[in-house]
């Protein structure tokens, strides 16, 4: 299981993608950190469906809606 942390912050959903760019942003302005999406908050695995470019279409989000622009990878895999 995941637990929030200084450097990690657990959201359910892609829809939350403006909270995920501030969380960036603070993660950038700092010593760096990760965000996963599809977890609740206790750390356990959501069944969610990511469509098709849904990871490009938030890595274009991040882009876009921060400056000087972050740029990060996004990862598509299951829960281990």
């Amino acid at each position: 299981m995941y637990k929030e942390s200084e450097t990690l912050e657990l959201k359910s959903s892609l829809a939350e993608w403006r909270d995920v760019i501030v969380t960036l942003g603070a993660f950038a302005n700092k010593s760096g950190g990760k965000v996963i999406v599809g977890l609740d908050d206790s750390g356990g695995p959501l069944n969610m469906v990511v469509g098709k470019g849904a990871i490009e279409d938030l890595i274009n989000k991040v882009k876009l809606h921060t400056d000087p622009g972050l740029f990060f990878t996004g990862h598509k895999r299951g829960y281990y």
